[in-house]
């Protein structure tokens, strides 16, 4: 892996609509948060830090594969985001990744507990 992102994207990539992310060491927290973002591909990603598509509601589609560690609110506010396939063999942050009263996402919701409780 070869390039790190830092936080705070959001005021400098507002209108970005389709980023891929292949072999990227670590996304830095809010890196690309409140961008307008539609689709994301992410390939060989070490970290990503806390809210790194934070408030995307323009988000619909992520592609996930290799991905080390997912950290909490990556997608929380993604109101686009119909679904999201996250290996099994991804970490997930401390807290939630977005917001599990979504329906859509039930099935993270007991995964998560599951990680918290170390099993």
């Amino acid at each position: 892996m070869c390039f790190m992102i830092g936080g705070g994207g959001g005021n400098v990539f507002p209108s970005l609509k389709e980023i891929a992310l292949v072999n990227v060491a670590w996304v830095g927290e809010y890196a690309f948060g409140n961008t307008s973002v539609e689709n994301v591909t992410l390939k060989n990603v070490g970290t990503m830090e806390e809210g790194a598509f934070y408030q995307c509601a323009n988000l619909s589609q992520v592609t996930i594969d290799n991905v080390g560690l997912i950290d909490a609110y990556s997608f929380d506010g993604c109101t686009s985001l119909d679904s999201l396939d996250i290996p099994e063999e991804t970490k997930l942050g401390y807290s939630n990744i977005f917001d599990f009263d979504d329906p859509n996402f039930a099935y993270l919701k007991d995964r998560m507990f599951n990680i918290l409780e170390g099993k």
